[in-house]
């Protein structure tokens, strides 16, 4: 009994905790509260997130900063409208999209499709310096982070006015939906990190610089998807977001367990898809470390 104890401990180690993603289809989060004021004037940030829409169509925001639908500011990373698997970064000065080949034009044919597989993407802006986008996909680039330096001067995001609120999945006028799962989003205010920072987190789920992280989201537990880890605000909910078992590349240690579950705006319990795939791996790494250790018990090993 003490070997089979020891087995089935030793199994439930090497599997490590589950991870999953959030599913936008019917929700999205936001927040007025812990929202800096970015403006022409003022914001240095970096915004990392990872997203998978695999039925992607029309527009959709995978992440949003703005004055609460007004729309004289906002920081936009999503997809177009004419272009849905394309991601982009938008502001009222400018559109620049995240390119396979370092680019940063309305270029479909070289775009990143984040209908493919799970992308990981990433803005880097400095008021007044540099404008830096950053993408992964498996398989493009050789598995190396893409990098698309946009400006390396006099940043603005333009518009008048300040942001004040903050939007996942949708906009904070909730008139475009997100048709997207969306992995651990990372939101830092007053910094700009450097390339190899946002690397490092891209294959790692907890954060790797606790400085002027503002919003952290893991999403990695249905009972908890409108919980902001960074401690700074959490978020509310519109309409229902849900879990989901899908988690991005790669697994990264540190995260959370699945429970299942969704958060909903009018708290309706609704089940989350695909939830128990890593406990159904747990179940049976377990069976066949039995089997096993059945077969060696009676041949007298």
């Amino acid at each position: 009994m003490k070997i089979l104890g020891v087995l089935l401990l030793s199994l439930l180690l090497a599997s490590g905790p589950a991870h999953a993603s959030a599913d936008f289809a019917a929700g999205s989060l936001y927040r007025t509260a812990g929202v800096p004021a970015w403006s022409a004037q003022a914001g240095t940030f970096t915004i990392m997130l990872w997203v998978y829409a695999p039925s992607v169509s029309g527009m959709n925001n995978f992440f949003s900063a703005d004055d609460g639908g007004a729309f004289r500011v906002y920081v936009n990373i999503g997809t177009a409208d004419d272009s849905p698997t394309g991601p982009y970064f938008l502001t009222r000065n400018g559109e620049w999209h995240f390119n396979r080949d370092g680019s940063y034009t309305a270029n479909p044919a070289q775009s990143f499709d984040v209908s493919l597989g799970w992308t990981f993407l990433a803005v880097s802006f400095t008021q007044g310096g540099a404008t830096d986008l950053y993408a992964w996909q498996a398989g493009v680039n050789g598995d190396a982070l893409v990098h698309v330096p946009v400006r390396d001067s006099a940043s603005s995001i333009a518009g008048t006015g300040a942001v004040n609120t903050f939007v996942l999945g949708d906009e904070s006028n909730f008139v475009e939906g997100c048709r997207c799962l969306m992995g651990p989003v990372y939101v830092y205010d007053g910094i700009a990190l450097s390339r190899a920072q946002i690397d490092a987190q891209r294959q790692q789920l907890a954060p790797l610089v606790s400085a002027h992280l503002i919003a952290y989201s893991s999403f990695v537990d249905g009972d908890a998807l409108a919980i902001d880890e960074s401690g700074t605000a959490n978020w509310s909910v519109h309409g229902t977001v849900r879990l989901n078992g899908a988690a991005p590349p790669p697994v990264a240690a540190g995260g959370g367990t699945t429970t299942g579950g969704s958060t909903a705006g009018g708290n309706d319990g609704g089940a989350a898809a695909g939830g128990g795939g890593a406990l159904l791996a747990d179940g049976l790494l377990i069976l066949l470390g039995l089997g096993a250790l059945r077969r060696r018990l009676r041949r007298g090993g």
